[in-house]
């Protein structure tokens, strides 16, 4: 049989999948990477997921100057979550997807914001780090789009899926990256389970998941209920990293395939 041909009765075998019981088989590793506000290592549904964990340094020159921002790795089990965004993001893509190995990039500082350099240079990384999947809960500015346009453009022909969160309150826009053709990007909606989605045709954003009394894990062992595209961005990177788990070989344009297959509505 060809490769095209195995591709193809693959696919077809995806189909068929259920996807809410898709954890409970044996599926390969997939590195998700988080680029976010750090997260809590230490936390217990992050156990045994975070396999490398780094933060956007900025630093001053001595004349008082700021710097250029840099990567800087910090020790594996580290509370590395600056505000606790990233440790709920984290949380929800372990507790859907076991196989996930989770790479933490905080790039959100204190207030929970960043500045596009450090964005920028945080999504670069994961790239570079060859993480199969990148979860973008968060929007960059309008100044960022040709960076992000050719940073996405690198990932998809890398077979790297990047997932970004369509913004809250989307009066300026859906925000970037989530409406660029390179990323899936995701709207939240009040489905009961996080296996649940639907497809949207021809609209920048394509998927609206469970965004709506969400219980997430925050530093500290602790939890809380909260909303927002941030945490539905989660659900379908995770949905992926099952995907992927259950065939490694699949890129961008079968992931999408396959997700707008098993939507619960399109149209």
């Amino acid at each position: 049989m060809s490769e095209t041909a195995d591709l193809r009765t693959r696919l077809i075998e995806a189909l068929s999948l259920d996807l809410a019981s898709l954890a409970e088989r044996s599926l390969a590793p997939i590195e998700v990477a988080v680029v976010d506000s750090g997260m809590d290592a230490s936390h217990p549904d992050l156990a045994g997921h975070v396999i490398e964990q780094a933060l956007v340094e900025h630093r001053r020159a001595p004349g008082g100057e700021r710097e250029k921002p840099r990567l800087v790795p910090v020790p594996l089990g580290t509370q590395n979550d600056s505000y606790w965004h990233g440790t709920a993001v984290g949380g929800l893509i372990a507790g859907i997807a076991p196989n996930a190995r989770l790479i933490d990039v905080r790039v959100l500082g204190a207030d929970n914001k960043s500045t596009s350099e450090s964005m920028l240079l945080g999504l670069h990384h994961a790239i570079e780090r060859g993480a199969r999947v990148i979860n973008l809960s968060l929007a960059a500015s309008d100044s960022s789009k040709p960076e992000l346009f050719e940073l996405l453009e690198r990932a998809h022909y890398r077979d790297q899926i990047v997932v970004a969160a369509r913004r809250n309150f989307p009066a300026q826009g859906d925000g970037w990256p989530a409406a660029l053709s390179a990323c899936i990007g995701v709207g939240r909606d009040s489905f009961e389970r996080v296996s649940q989605f639907r497809w949207r045709q021809r609209f920048p954003i394509e998927i609206f998941a469970r965004g709506e009394d969400v219980t997430v894990a925050v530093p500290g062992g602790n939890y809380t209920t909260t909303f927002g595209t941030s945490f539905a961005t989660p659900a379908v990177s995770a949905l992926i990293a099952l995907l992927l788990g259950a065939m490694p070989e699949l890129g961008p344009p079968e992931i999408r395939a396959l997700l707008k297959a098993h939507a619960i509505e399109v149209g």
